[in-house]
């Protein structure tokens, strides 16, 4: 916590800066975020709010437009010949761990490459918080020729706050059976505000339409989530070279721990089988006694 001295009017803005420590050489500037102290404490709206907010502030660096980042802070003003004594300072000890449970459901991708010579992908997702750790992968959706897989596939991920692991990898990988399986694309997105927001709350937090638009949009930044409906969104993909690699749609629930535990769900399309109900994928190859039947679903028709 950090205490300051001011005259208003006066030199009332107040620089936030995040630095990069380095030993050897000269430290790195990573941005800053600039507040107008004078415009708030005389500020109706701000002078109205008993408890003043926490705040989630982009960081911004001169050399570019876009977001270096996003700090955590919270900021009182005080008038000097107020009693401070009245004010009791926050408690910012650390707070014990909360468990959490994060309901993923991947419903789909489309516009995936095809890595087969024959023109199609056996397609597979997989999803993790720590690389190489603890990850979770969907069935195959075999011999897509289009791009398409369709999964309706829930995992669940055991998560604490605070932790530094709150950023969830989303990838799709291309199965070969004789061969090391083909990376295809991934992405990722920061579940930092939502599982705060539950922890604050003890409810789940649904990353649904009406939850982005008016919390997390701000504080994702440049990344975008395109909704199908009200509760699942796509997340754009992109391959090794940065290049567009595809789109899955997903379905997102922080839920704390206890809530889970009396309203459970389990993985994949296991029972129970709620919240929301998966039902079978579609697409899938579909055996045949007829050969001519099962080459066509198995070889894309240009070849």
């Amino acid at each position: 916590m950090f205490e300051f001295m001011s005259e208003f009017p006066g030199c009332s803005s107040l620089k936030i800066q995040m630095w990069d420590y380095d030993l050897a050489f000269g430290d790195d500037f990573i941005g800053e975020t600039v507040v107008d102290l004078e415009d708030r404490f005389f500020s109706p709206e701000w002078q109205s709010i008993k408890n003043k907010p926490i705040e989630y502030r982009q960081l911004y660096h001169k050399s570019t437009e876009v977001s270096q980042g996003v700090i955590k802070c919270w900021i009182e003003i005080l008038p000097s010949e107020s009693n401070v004594k009245e004010h009791i300072p926050w408690n910012i000890s650390p707070r014990p761990n909360t468990d959490f449970v994060i309901r993923l459901v991947i419903w789909e991708t489309k516009d995936i490459k095809t890595m087969d010579w024959e023109g199609t992908s056996d397609i597979y997702c997989r999803a993790f918080f720590i690389a190489n750790d603890k990850d979770k992968r969907t069935d195959t959706h075999y011999r897509s020729m289009d791009g398409k897989g369709s999964f309706n596939y829930r995992m669940l991920f055991n998560v604490q706050n605070p932790s530094q692991y709150q950023r969830l990898n989303l990838q799709v990988w291309d199965a070969d059976l004789f061969s090391g399986n083909d990376f295809i694309a991934d992405a990722s997105l920061n579940l930092a505000l939502p599982i705060e927001d539950a922890t604050l709350t003890d409810k789940p937090i649904h990353l649904n339409k009406k939850y982005y638009e008016s919390f997390l949009k701000e504080y994702m930044g440049g990344q975008e989530l395109k909704y199908h409906d009200d509760d699942s969104f796509w997340v754009d993909m992109k391959n090794r070279e940065g290049e567009e690699g595809g789109k899955m749609r997903v379905q997102i629930t922080v839920a704390p721990k206890e809530y889970h535990e009396t309203n459970k769900n389990a993985e994949a399309r296991t029972e129970p089988n709620h919240s929301p109900y998966l039902p079978p994928p579609v697409g899938r190859i579909k055996f045949s006694w007829n050969p001519w039947t099962m080459l066509n679903q198995c070889v894309a028709p240009d070849v």
